[in-house]
């Protein structure tokens, strides 16, 4: 029986390796607000990023706890990251799955 591991108090469950999802990242995000950035990336490993040139956008694959398992060889649904404000300091980032993937221009 497998059973999850808490790691800095984060529950990494036993069925990691199929827990990815997609979301994208303006440019300018991460140029002009890397620490927003460094707290978005915190809980995700990225497997591939790619760069759309045009529309200035990264779009990553990644696997996290926060990612609703898929069953293997289908594609990753997108993910949108939440934040949440107190006192106009960014104090929590959820993901929600995204209902249509995001716009491309």
């Amino acid at each position: 029986m497998k059973i999850s591991h808490a790691v800095g108090g984060i529950i990494i469950p036993d069925d990691m390796n199929c827990r990815f999802g997609k979301f994208k990242v303006d440019k300018f995000i991460i140029d002009d607000q890397p620490l927003l950035t460094m707290r978005l990336f915190r809980h995700v490993i990225v497997v591939r990023c790619e760069c759309d040139y045009a529309s200035l956008m990264l779009e990553y694959t990644a696997m996290s706890p926060y990612f609703d398992p898929i069953p293997k060889g289908t594609h990753a649904p997108y993910y949108c990251p939440i934040f949440t404000k107190e006192n106009g300091q960014i104090t929590k980032i959820e993901w929600a799955k995204a209902i249509i993937p995001p716009y491309e221009p």
